[in-house]
């Protein structure tokens, strides 16, 4: 298996293929201001590619096929009343390792990013 991250300081953007420091700037702007993955993925196409105009449509189709494989997790935990709920594309290793130590107190979900943008 082959992970990668980044330092929690920077952009989860660092993570996608072909993705530089430099493309970052693109992201947040007057016009608009994308922190996360989903929301890029949530995107039109037209306005995507066109955030990513540098790259070759092979590389934007490398970043498009990584974006909608990210796995989008829903976790709801009610112990003793206190309800919390937190939605995220998250890491599956870390979901698994979360479910294993928590397993009375909460639902978890795991479905690929695109299936819940559809």
């Amino acid at each position: 298996m082959i992970v990668q991250a980044v330092w929690e300081s920077k952009s989860t953007f660092l993570m996608l293929p072909h993705i530089t420091q430099d493309n970052l700037r693109h992201f947040t702007t007057k016009k608009r201001h994308i922190k996360t993955i989903r929301q890029f993925v949530g995107m039109k196409n037209e306005d995507r590619r066109l955030l990513l105009r540098t790259l070759s449509d092979e590389q934007y189709q490398d970043i498009i096929n990584v974006c909608w494989s990210y796995p989008h997790l829903e976790v709801e935990v009610d112990p003793r009343g206190f309800s919390y709920r937190l939605i995220r594309p998250f890491n599956f290793r870390r979901a698994i390792a979360l479910a294993s130590t928590l397993t009375d107190l909460f639902t978890l979900a795991i479905d690929p990013l695109r299936e819940n943008l559809i």
